[in-house]
């Protein structure tokens, strides 16, 4: 199943590096293809700032991730739906997170996910919400700084081994003042040496 966002919510997203909840609208037949360009057009944007070289594009995990703010933002704006379980059609398509490149792409969209779940917890701290963008948050360790999720062991040794998202995942816990994960056992060490030492040491 194609995951469709609409093209202005993006081009909102990544042009104001926040998520704008009031861009939430229908989705045109035009979406897809210039969706794709966009996503491209970041991936080349990201590229050019990263340490290192970069995993791969997967566009298809890129759009997944996109689809999960999209649908996140719909869902805390329309507080008569009642379902804030992950719609079928999300659950069912969500990357595997065995390829580095599936972390790299997913962060595309992803690395909102904590201002999502902030504004969600601000509107109502009880909100069952939450609980699911913790979720997928879990699955995905560099997307999730910032957040109380509790990450999957075995996909954060995945970014772990890569020097370029070992790299921007200390840089990023960094930025986010994330102390929770910064004293996982995992990586309490390397971070250590991340914000103490030039990259050419890690």
């Amino acid at each position: 199943m194609n995951l469709l966002v609409p093209h202005s919510f993006c081009l909102a997203l990544f042009s104001q590096e926040n998520i704008l909840l009031d861009v939430v609208e229908d989705i045109s037949t035009a979406d897809e293809t210039t969706l794709d360009a966009l996503i491209r057009d970041i991936d080349a944007a990201l590229r050019d700032e990263a340490p290192y070289a970069p995993p791969p594009l997967d566009i298809q995990a890129a759009k997944w991730s996109l689809g999960i703010l999209y649908w996140g933002c719909k869902t805390l704006l329309n507080r008569f739906e009642t379902r804030t379980q992950l719609p079928d059609y999300l659950r069912h398509s969500e990357p595997d997170g065995k390829s580095i490149g599936h972390h790299w792409s997913v962060d595309i969209g992803l690395r909102f996910l904590s201002d999502l779940i902030r504004r969600t917890k601000a509107a109502a701290a009880d909100d069952s919400l939450i609980a699911t963008l913790l979720d997928v948050g879990a699955s995905w360790p560099y997307s999730s700084i910032g957040t109380t999720s509790t990450w999957n062991d075995e996909r954060l040794q995945l970014i772990l081994s890569d020097p370029c998202l070992r790299h921007l995942l200390f840089d990023r816990i960094e930025q986010r003042h994330d102390v929770l994960h910064s004293q996982l056992t995992q990586i309490a060490e390397l971070y250590q040496r991340h914000i103490a030492l030039p990259p050419s040491t890690l």
